[in-house]
């Protein structure tokens, strides 16, 4: 049933972070408001999937390959074709109340978890700190004297967003890396769809230079190590 997916959708977003359900129930709330100011401004119905190609509705909490390239340009002429609002008072009018309602359920919702991550922010979060305690327990190198690595993966990218933050990243910054606030000062680095081709491969050859520079030589190759050296010394250490 829809409830039973929206429960879910809830559900996955609260798993990945409270930033990303934030987030969800914000773009939730402004779709609905949207909805209603189209219904009663221009007598038309703003679908969710219109919403969705505006831009709206999305709020960065969808996966990062939800929006298109030209689904903007696209949207502005759809959004000529809404469909017309019911003609019927009585059903306009039980229509308007039932988003209201939805609306304002939600809004409740938003300024609950708006209040919870503004105290998670300043170091409250449970599931942060179990992160930051896993990282710091890791060893610097494996029994090969290899630095230890650490991947942080999250279909999310608020949360990608949220957790390079906490870990002392700047989401102002154009770095290819930067100094963590881990106990031990590990380098860090975040990795997003926004992010072009260009981009991903600078990380990843910092990240794991063996794994990118590597053709058919064997890991131990005297040339290949000496070319992949420079990566290794200038290393990212944990990818969120």
């Amino acid at each position: 049933t829809f409830i039973g997916i929206m429960k879910t959708i809830f559900l996955k977003r609260m798993e990945s972070s409270v930033v990303a359900l934030t987030a969800t129930v914000r773009s939730m709330v402004q779709y609905l408001e949207l909805f209603l100011s189209e219904m009663q401004t221009n007598n038309r119905v703003l679908t969710p999937k219109d919403a969705q190609r505006l831009k709206i509705i999305l709020g960065g909490s969808l996966p990062d390959d939800a929006v298109e390239l030209g689904e903007w340009d696209k949207a502005q002429r759809a959004i000529k074709d809404l469909p017309g609002a019911p003609a019927d008072p009585e059903e306009r009018e039980r229509l308007r109340q039932a988003v209201t309602d939805d609306r304002d359920r939600l809004a409740s919702l938003l300024g609950q978890l708006e209040a919870m991550e503004g105290q998670w922010e300043q170091g409250d979060d449970p599931k942060v700190r179990g992160l930051r305690d896993l990282l710091d327990s890791l060893p610097a190198t494996d029994a090969l004297g290899v630095p230890t690595k650490a991947v942080i993966f999250t279909n999310y990218k608020d949360t990608a967003h949220y957790i390079f933050q906490r870990l002392g990243g700047d989401l102002a910054s154009t770095d290819r890396r930067q100094k963590s606030t881990l106990k031990d000062g590990r380098w860090i680095s975040k990795l997003t769809g926004a992010d072009d081709q260009k981009r991903r491969r600078e990380v990843l050859s910092y990240f794991a230079p063996l794994a990118v520079h590597r053709d058919v030589e064997a890991p131990d190759d005297p040339v290949l190590l000496e070319r992949i050296q420079p990566f290794r010394d200038e290393g990212i250490d944990v990818l969120v």
